[in-house]
This record gives C-alpha cells, structure tokens and sequence, in this order.
C-alpha cells in the first residue's frame, strides 16, 4: 500500500515513488472522476496543485506526480524501466483507493509528463480502466537533440552553469547512445513519440494544449501528433494554440481561458462516455480546434 494520510493529502511512504492524492471535501452520490496531473521535468508539487484545484472545484479526486529530472534526462523514455514502473505504481493507486470503477482524466505537462504518460496508457489499456480523456499541456515532441537541450537549460531547476554543463553533457551522451541504437537497427520498438503517434490503443478523447511563441517544444510536433491521433481513431482531438505564451505558462498568461478549454473538455468527454452528445457552438470545430 503506497499511502500515509496528512490533512487530507496523501504521500507515498515509498523512497521510489512520491505522490499526492486529494479527494473532494462534500459528498456525493456520484462517482467522482479521478484526474492524474503528470508534472514537467523539474516542476514541484506546488505548481501542479495550480492545477489540481481546477478540478478540485468540479468534485474530482486528482493524483499528482512529478518523475525526479534525473531520472528523465538521464535515460531512454523509449525503454525506460524506471518510468514503466512509475506508471504501474501510479495505477495500483487506483486499486489501493477503490478507485478501479471511476472515470479517469490524464492531464500531462511537457514530455516529462508525456514520458510517463506513455506507459500508464499502456497500463489503462491492459487493465480496461475507464479513461474518458487525456489533456496533454505543451507536449508531446520528438526526441530531438534541440529539444532536450532547451529543455535542461529552460527548465530553471538547474542552480548554476556548472551543472547546466554537466547535465547537458550527460543528456548528450544517453542522445548519442540512443542514435547509436537506432543507426545499428537494436531497437526493437519504435521511439515513444512515433509509438504513440501510431498506437491503436490510446484512443481516448485527446486536447492539445499548446503555442507557437513555444521555444522549448515545436508546435508542428504536436500539431501533427494530433492529426495522428484522428486517423488513427481517437475518439475526439482537440488543440488550441495560445500563440504568444512561453513552454507550460499558458494557465499563468490565459487563466480563464485556460480553464474554459479543461472544463469544456472534461465535460464534453464526460457526455461521451455516458453515452450523450455535446452540442456544437458557432464557429466551433470539433474535430480540430476550440
């Protein structure tokens, strides 16, 4: 059991794992859905309960968790074990607080938060939990050498330009062994963003969230990532580009209609997965933008 109880808050006992968990203080007659909030490499607990409380508002139970930097930099997400086994954790918890029945959001930040994503998707398939939506916020990108450096030295994690050096030189080295692997023909599996570019399983609703003023992830890369989920049958996609806001700052810049988009999203998918239909709104294209 993955838990400790502290004023409603919940923290893995575990060294391997760390999370928070809050349940809606009213009760209610109906199943409350659960919302996973995947932080960003170097993001803290405190910035993701910015997050959280939106849904907090709505009577959801929301589960925070943020994979340490060193473990995101310093090894292939493709085949990482360290992140399968995080996911597997982070969907026991569903087990541990009776939660196997309800209805599931994922709301991903950045690829730090992709990366997990990309094996708790797994996870959700092969276990049939009842994924209703995915929100994926200034994410996914390709595994491109640009973007992993950025990533590093925009993060603001880094406390000085000794270690910056440091972790880019590292990150340097797993890019390169990476490239090695794929140059010999030693993977057996494509890379995470190809596979979840082509996956049949993660089907779910999907909302991009996204900029073009965005340096750190390119926004063709998630543009075409959402047209990918669409032919390959996604029950919904959605993006919106905020144009002018930096990586992950586009709640900090565009509040309200930062939470217009989750909510509206989170209802529109609700309404699917009770089997209704959302109606449409002037000058509203479901299929691409909102």
């Amino acid at each position: 059991m993955l838990s400790g109880r502290s004023s409603g808050k919940y923290q893995s006992d575990s060294d391997d794992i760390e999370y928070n968990i809050a349940f809606p203080n009213a009760s209610s007659d109906e199943t409350e859905a659960v919302v996973f909030l995947l932080g960003w490499a170097g993001a803290q607990d405190k910035h993701l309960t910015k997050y959280s409380s939106v849904y907090e508002k709505q009577g959801c139970i929301t589960i925070r968790y943020v994979h340490p930097i060193n473990k995101v930099f310093g090894q292939d997400p493709s085949t990482s074990k360290e992140h399968k086994e995080a996911a597997r954790k982070l969907l026991a918890l569903l087990d541990d607080y009776d939660l196997l029945d309800n209805p599931v959001f994922v709301h991903s930040f950045s690829n730090g938060g992709y990366f997990v994503y990309r094996f708790l998707a797994e996870e959700f398939h092969k276990n049939e939990i009842n994924v209703v939506g995915a929100i994926f916020d200034s994410c996914p990108s390709k595994l491109e050498y640009l973007v992993g450096t950025r990533g590093l030295l925009y993060s603001g994690v880094l406390p000085n330009i000794f270690v910056s050096i440091l972790c880019v030189l590292a990150f340097t080295v797993v890019y390169m062994f990476v490239k090695i692997k794929l140059l010999l023909g030693l993977y057996k599996e494509p890379m995470m963003y190809e596979a979840m570019r082509d996956s049949p399983f993660h089907c779910w609703p999907h909302l991009f969230l996204y900029s073009t003023a965005d340096v750190i992830v390119p926004a063709k890369h998630i543009e075409d990532m959402a047209a990918a989920r669409q032919k390959a049958g996604a029950t919904l996609v959605v993006k919106h580009d905020f144009k002018s806001s930096p990586h992950v700052l586009h709640l900090k810049l565009f509040p309200e209609l930062y939470v217009e988009k989750c909510l509206r999203f989170m209802e529109e998918c609700l309404n699917i997965y009770d089997g209704e239909q959302m109606p449409v709104e002037e000058g509203e294209n479901r299929e691409t933008n909102i």
